[in-house]
């Protein structure tokens, strides 16, 4: 069996720390360091991102330092990009990273010096011998600001990261469907469809969220995740600890073995699998019109959890309860 790159890397390192030097430099000079791209669903929740992050762990380990400074140029750059990394991706990469620039000798104390120059013209100057400075910033949003690096600092790469947070004033997301679809469908006690803008206090609400495949029928799915969270003036009944059996009229719906569910006071979250024969699953959900007023129906939201690419999303919609008569 042919070795991949990552692998030859792996195993040099270990004969290096094995004290064995002649053998991981002769494995060494038969590695290169491409890395075909890939992403895995499950498993090791591989990527090739990933695996060149393996492979700079392995370079310092190594001391080759011609190869580090190229593969960290390299991931410095992905991980400041907008793309989207799965979590062991950016733990792997965060990791490698830290031990490149730990690394590093710093001829003299680490000095970052500087300036930012906000969006109102104001310029905060930073002079420190950390290695990270903050500055909170609580108006311009969406304008430009500028970072200057002084010369005289000594820290070989600075980096810039703007974080923000806050919540929507609308949850106005469009909806989308990449590579998997996601349909809800609203039921009164008898099965019948209804308009879930509109229902009546102290009313059973059924909700059927249906997962299915766009992409060819026969690829396997992994580690997915679909939840819904209900409106405030809805009530979630827990099925499990009520043991009720499903209504009759469910019996075509197309459901399939789900990993866990985690059921909140807000929420409902089903983890699950779609083997390569599955096409279409079905999840249900048992609700309570019990508040009179007007609320948000957030999204429902499918998605791979290791997997950016497949995912779906419904719009929000407004919903209310009316009052009993």
């Amino acid at each position: 069996h042919e070795m991949s790159n990552p692998q030859k890397w792996l195993l040099a390192a270990a004969y290096h720390l094995a004290g064995v030097r002649d053998t991981a430099e002769d494995i060494i000079l038969e590695a290169g360091t491409d890395v075909k791209p890939y992403s895995e669903f499950s498993g090791t929740y591989g990527s090739g991102l990933r695996d060149r992050a393996m492979m700079l762990d392995m370079a310092v380990q190594l001391s080759l330092w011609d190869t580090a400074d190229t593969l960290y140029t390299e991931i410095a750059e992905r991980l400041g990009s907008e793309d989207w990394y799965s979590t062991q991706t950016l733990g792997y990469c965060l990791l490698a990273v830290g031990k490149y620039l730990t690394s590093q000798e710093t001829p003299q104390k680490p000095l970052m010096k500087g300036k930012i120059i906000l969006p109102d013209g104001a310029v905060v100057a930073f002079d420190t011998e950390d290695f990270a400075f903050q500055q909170e910033i609580t108006a311009g949003f969406g304008q430009f600001l500028i970072v200057s690096i002084d010369p005289e600092t000594t820290i070989p790469r600075v980096h810039i990261t703007l974080e923000w947070e806050g919540v929507p004033l609308v949850a106005g997301q469009p909806e989308e469907a990449e590579n998997i679809s996601l349909a809800a469908v609203w039921y009164d006690e008898d099965g019948q469809p209804i308009d879930p803008a509109s229902v009546t206090q102290g009313s059973t609400i059924w909700g059927r969220l249906q997962v299915r495949k766009k992409i060819p029928y026969r690829l396997s799915l992994e580690e997915m995740a679909v939840t819904q969270i209900v409106p405030s003036g809805w009530e979630i009944e827990n099925l499990r600890l009520t043991g009720e059996s499903l209504p009759h009229w469910m019996q075509d719906f197309w459901f399939g073995e789900v990993e866990y569910m985690d059921v909140r006071d807000d929420r409902i979250s089903w983890f699950f699998d779609m083997p390569s024969h599955v096409q279409t699953l079905d999840f249900v959900m048992k609700l309570q019109a019990v508040t009179e007023g007007t609320f948000t129906l957030p999204p429902a939201v499918c998605e791979a959890m290791y997997r950016h690419d497949f995912r779906a999303r419904l719009s929000a919609k407004e919903v209310r309860v009316e009052g009993r008569r």
